[in-house]
């Protein structure tokens, strides 16, 4: 589409590095991203396979060290094969559903 704004998403499967960047940042490497366009518009998702790109991400309202845990844990997850995947991130979506503590980590 021409003149289209798209946004990108880091899928983790493909995340190759992550790691906290001072206080408030993260840094990922990642070899694929997906396209999405903007504004929730109906459009397909665009995969985008190049060479390792690194990306900076700032965090606005959270420390990088309350994050890490919560992201590193589902960066794990994401190296499982799928069927181990599915299971350990459903048992932790109704662990976090009753904690309510890892979804919420800006408080």
């Amino acid at each position: 589409m021409p003149g289209a704004v798209w946004g990108r998403r880091l899928p983790f499967p493909h995340v190759q590095r992550l790691e906290p960047a001072g206080k408030r940042g993260l840094v990922a490497t990642a070899a694929q991203v997906a396209k999405m366009k903007a504004n929730m518009a109906d459009a397909a998702y665009v995969i985008e396979r190049t060479r390792a790109t690194t990306w900076h991400f700032a965090l606005a309202y959270v420390n990088t060290a309350a994050v890490a845990p919560l992201v590193n844990r589902y960066l794990a997850a994401s190296r499982l094969p799928y069927a181990e995947r599915a299971s350990t991130l459903q048992a932790r979506g109704r662990a976090s559903a009753c904690v309510g503590k890892d979804w919420d980590i800006g408080k």
